[in-house]
C-alpha cells in the first residue's frame, strides 16, 4: 500500500535489463525458476517475450505442480511436458534434478 501511496502503480515487468532477451545478443534466452510455485514468473517471461525465452521451472510440492500444469496449459496452450514446449516443467526436488537439457541457462 504505501508504493500506492507513493504514486507507484504496481510492478513494473519486462523493462528491466536483466529481464529483457531482446537486449541480448543470445539468439534464445534460456531461464530457469528453481520452485516455480504456479509458473507466474514462467509465464509472465513466456508473454513478454514469445518465441525468444525458453524457460524450465521445477517445482518439488505436487499440490504446486498441478496448479502449475493448469495454468500452463489454460494461458500457453500446453502443460510444459513436451520438449517441444517453450517452458517446461518438472516435477522433482532440486537435488536430482539434471538441467531439463536446457543447461547452461542465461538466469537462473
Amino acid at each position: 500500500r504505501e508504493m500506492r501511496d507513493r504514486g507507484y502503480g504496481g510492478p513494473a515487468f519486462g523493462q528491466t535489463p536483466i529481464l529483457c532477451p531482446s537486449s541480448s545478443k543470445i539468439k534464445k534466452f534460456r531461464h530457469a525458476d528453481i520452485g516455480c510455485g504456479c509458473g507466474s514468473v514462467l509465464m509472465t517471461l513466456a508473454w513478454a517475450f514469445p518465441g525468444s525465452v525458453l524457460s524450465f521451472g521445477v517445482e518439488a510440492q505436487k499440490v504446486s505442480f498441478n496448479l502449475l500444469q493448469r495454468g500452463l496449459l489454460w494461458n500457453l496452450g500446453s502443460d510444459g511436458s513436451e520438449e517441444k514446449d517453450a517452458v517446461r516443467v518438472a516435477n522433482q526436488d532440486l537435488r536430482s534434478w539434471n538441467g531439463g537439457g536446457r543447461a547452461p541457462y542465461d538466469l537462473v
